[in-house]
């Protein structure tokens, strides 16, 4: 499984690391992924690469896609 490498810039990592409220698959998503970073360094396989880019096409509103937005754009 390939992996990939996302380097956040330090605004970017603030922003991605708000607070999430609220429960559910995307909110979840978020959560883990705020979990990853180390050293505003985000590792990610294929897999995850894919979630990513599904709720951000599948799901257009509230506020853990604008979240999402940052990672899936530097895909």
């Amino acid at each position: 499984m390939k992996q990939i490498t996302i380097i956040l810039t330090n605004q970017e990592c603030q922003d991605f690391l708000k607070p999430i409220n609220g429960k559910g698959g995307g909110q979840d998503l978020v959560r883990e992924l705020q979990g990853l970073i180390v050293n505003n360094q985000l590792k990610l396989d294929d897999t995850m690469c894919g979630k990513i880019v599904r709720y951000t096409k599948e799901y257009k509103t509230g506020g853990f896609q604008n979240q999402l937005e940052i990672i899936k754009n530097k895909l």
